[in-house]
């Protein structure tokens, strides 16, 4: 709450200047002018951090009396969307080149490696896997690891093949030779691993806690970092690989996908929620696997965007670079129904927030299509509830979206002829 109090103090100036004296004045072409004017040279994170505290205090004097404001001052559309980079695994032939040549380095460093790619772990799910993680199924057909994830606090098993169990089983040999049974974990951190001593590293010293996570000092990280050196490990640019150990996460799931595996058996695999949390942070498919979002769109008024040139008035070099272009997906109409696509305003926006089919601004993704179809079925069964209702208000607005949306539909279509 302190925090919140800090960030009001902008908004506090802002409404001294504009000589305010009511809250009850704030409407949103107020805060239009507010987020333009003092906002718009702040970070993304920022900005979401002002407008969730002016929320919060709009939500609060109306919960408490103190004043009465619109329900509709600040939306989810209001919030800067947040961009994520593409995911940047290993490559096949880098991930090959670090299996040919691994075996040089010490074997529980070897095994870190090889574990943390096969399960897809995060460093510190890796680090503090227990020394009693290796299960066998009843019947005994099966070998599974299980692990606590940090994220949600919850335990995940995988499958692992009999020649990763052998390691394990000897990994558990070794960690109870050197510091005894009451260590609960299957790693331990390691000192003196400098790189002149690579790769048999003779001084190597072996500390009763698990390894450090940070990249930096990690153990098996710094030591793959040596081998990619020594071997001159490069990338498909020609450029010496850098390796993290969080790059073994999305690196699985990448591995997973060009493999043959289904987008939603790698989501099971990683155990993610939402299939999208998969694909957008997890996985690079191979150039033509799927359709680019960017490479067909189109919005209410037929004007096509292709990949290659966009409208002067954007005026970006492709729209994968826009910085203007908002996405969508994940917010909802004002109805409740879900939102697909982009923004080219990238604003605030005074006007048709939540109702961004019917606006200009917004661009359809060719790879939505079948969102809006469906979508659109579902529109024209409101219409006819509206229409036999006699709500004309509701039914008008159901209309404009059945016809942008049908607009939308021919458009995308189109673009196969």
């Amino acid at each position: 709450m302190s925090a919140d109090i800090v960030r009001l103090r902008r908004y506090g100036h802002f409404l001294e200047q504009q000589q305010i004296t009511c809250i009850q004045e704030t409407n949103r072409g107020l805060l239009a002018r507010y987020y333009n004017q003092e906002l718009c040279h702040l970070t993304v994170n920022s900005q979401r951090q002002e407008k969730n505290a002016l929320e919060h205090f709009f939500n609060w004097g109306n919960e408490m009396g103190h004043f009465l404001t619109s329900s509709t001052l600040i939306t989810s559309f209001d919030y800067p969307k947040v961009f994520y980079p593409e995911p940047d695994p290993l490559e096949e032939s880098v991930i090959n080149a670090i299996r040919d040549n691994i075996h040089v380095l010490p074997e529980p460093l070897q095994l870190m490696f090889i574990l943390g790619f096969w399960l897809g772990t995060r460093p510190s799910e890796l680090c503090h896997l227990r020394k009693d993680c290796l299960k066998l199924d009843p019947d005994g057909t099966t070998w599974w690891v299980e692990f606590k994830r940090k994220k949600r606090s919850d335990e995940h098993r995988l499958p692992v093949t009999t020649d990763i169990v052998s390691l394990i089983q000897k990994q558990q040999t070794y960690i109870n030779g050197v510091f005894g049974e009451d260590y609960s974990y299957l790693f331990c951190h390691y000192q003196q691993l400098k790189k002149i001593h690579y790769p048999s590293y003779p001084f190597m010293k072996p500390i009763k806690r698990p390894p450090i996570v940070i990249s930096s000092s990690n153990p098996m990280v710094k030591t793959i970092n040596d081998l990619i050196e020594k071997c001159n490990i490069q990338d498909s640019n020609g450029k010496l690989v850098k390796f993290t150990g969080a790059i073994l996460r999305p690196s699985r799931a990448t591995h997973l996908i060009n493999n043959g595996f289904s987008l939603d058996f790698v989501r099971i695999w990683l155990k993610h929620r939402n299939e999208r949390t998969t694909r957008r942070h997890y996985t690079r498919y191979e150039p033509g696997q799927l359709l680019d979002v960017a490479t067909v769109m189109a919005n209410v008024d037929q004007e096509f965007y292709p990949y290659d040139s966009n409208p002067e008035s954007l005026n970006p070099e492709s729209l994968r670079q826009n910085p203007e272009l908002h996405e969508l997906d994940g917010l909802t109409m004002l109805n409740g129904e879900p939102l697909y696509g982009y923004c080219s305003f990238r604003q605030f926006c005074p006007y048709n927030f939540g109702r961004c089919y019917i606006c200009g601004h917004h661009v359809a993704s060719a790879d939505k299509l079948s969102h809006y179809k469906y979508q659109l079925e579902q529109l024209k069964i409101k219409e006819e509830i509206a229409f036999s209702h006699g709500s004309s208000e509701i039914l008008q607005s159901y209309q404009q979206l059945v016809n942008a949306l049908e607009s939308i539909i021919d458009a995308l279509e189109g673009t196969d002829e």
